[in-house]
């Protein structure tokens, strides 16, 4: 890696020079044509040696304040870009104020801000009432009037072709974007009357790239130091990835990189992420596509984790393969910003012609069958999974495959 990294920064500097002396070569030229220019006036306009010797030796001198002239500009022209972001950023209007407001939760009016009960959210109940979204002014709406109740407590897979609007759902839920309309409620309290940091620290997220610091595990998993290593080995032995932080003889204070490499694996830094969220007592815990770029092994141990040692809790999951939702409380399927489809999966499934029937279809006659099986009650999901990871197969084979590409989509 540090290798490629100095090819990279050579390869740079090689292109810059070259350039630099490209442009010395025509200011050389520009120069010297220059000089000839004036030694040609001089001689004609017969001024006398002290006049042609002066006009000599100031254009001699234009090549080196040509030369001048454009590094300076050049560097001008850079400096400003960084003022211009400076009053760009500076400019940028200001996530959610921690400004405390009223907003009714059930029959009683309670205030929104440091007055939330400290429990909240109690029990996870997740409502979207009539949304829409649109990510800038003038662009075309992502959501589109989009209502569903998530239960508390229950599992909420969603799903849908590229484009479809999930993880703008997503992002919706931790106010990344703003809605344009409507409401969005947990456990009866409107998500957009909260502070951003109270909002976004009652609910866990698990994305499909996790994100890591340069720093120790103990520092990844708890950033600010508020949980013992009694917590954090409690925390990664629920991930099943204890074994592996206690072969390493720093332990906890292992170094990792933010942008990769060792010593974890693209899979294990998934359940270092799944680990840091079972540190998280939210009762809402959210999925987006967590499991798309992981091997088959990993995907088993986190499948098996969600559902032993976060069955107390409200999940939202953003599902690439369908097999990791079919067995959940309901599923949910988007289309352009639509819900096209809610409801249990055998009840989704037992419309021929409905758009999960198709999805699942999409995958191939075994895998369909497979799928249907589960949901209907009929097969163990979790029981083929670690199977086929027991076979030490890359991709699950039918029935348990991955989606395709035209699912995937």
């Amino acid at each position: 890696r540090h290798r490629t990294l100095i090819d990279a920064s050579i390869k740079n500097t090689h292109v810059c020079n070259s350039l630099n002396r490209w442009l010395g070569v025509r200011l050389e030229g520009l120069g010297a044509f220059a000089t000839f220019c004036a030694a040609v006036v001089a001689v004609e306009s017969r001024g006398g040696a002290s006049s042609a010797g002066l006009v000599l030796s100031y254009a001699m001198q234009l090549t080196i304040l040509m030369s001048m002239a454009l590094r300076v500009s050049s560097m001008v022209e850079n400096n400003l870009n960084s003022v211009e972001r400076v009053v760009e950023y500076s400019n940028l209007p200001i996530e959610g104020r921690p400004e405390d407001a009223a907003v009714k939760t059930g029959a009683t009016v309670s205030t929104v801000g440091d007055g939330v009960d400290k429990h909240w959210p109690a029990t996870g109940l997740v409502e979207f009432r009539n949304v829409a979204m649109r990510y800038r002014p003038g662009l075309p709406l992502v959501l589109r009037c989009v209502s569903f109740t998530a239960p508390a407590q229950q599992k909420l897979g969603i799903v849908g072709r590229t484009g479809a609007g999930k993880s703008s759902l997503i992002g919706c839920l931790f106010r990344l974007t703003e809605v344009e309309a409507g409401q969005i409620l947990i456990d009866g309290v409107d998500a957009a009357k909260l502070p951003l940091r109270r909002l976004r620290a009652s609910m866990a997220l698990i994305p499909q790239v996790p994100v890591l610091f340069t720093g120790s595990i103990r520092l990844n998993l708890s950033p600010f130091g508020q949980h013992s290593d009694a917590e954090l080995w409690a925390a990664l032995r629920r991930a099943h990835l204890a074994p592996v932080v206690e072969a390493w003889p720093a332990g906890l204070d292992t170094l990792l990189h933010a942008d990769g490499g060792a010593p974890l694996s693209a899979g294990q830094r998934q359940l270092l992420a799944l680990a840091r969220a079972a540190l998280n007592p939210s009762q809402v815990l959210v999925l987006d596509e967590a499991t798309a770029n992981v091997d088959v092994e990993t995907d088993a141990v986190i499948q098996r984790t969600m559902r032993t040692e976060f069955g107390d809790r409200t999940i939202l999951a953003i599902a690439h393969r369908l097999h990791t939702i079919i067995d959940y409380d309901q599923v949910m399927v988007l289309d352009k910003g639509l819900v096209a489809e809610y409801g249990p999966p055998a009840s989704l499934l037992s419309d021929a012609d409905g758009v999960f029937t198709s999805m699942v279809n999409d995958t191939g006659d075994a895998t369909a069958k497979f799928l249907k099986g589960v949901a209907a009650g009929n097969v163990d999901l979790q029981a083929s999974i670690c199977e086929a990871a027991e076979m030490g197969m890359e991709k699950l084979s039918a029935p348990v495959g991955p989606m395709g590409d035209a699912q995937a989509q």
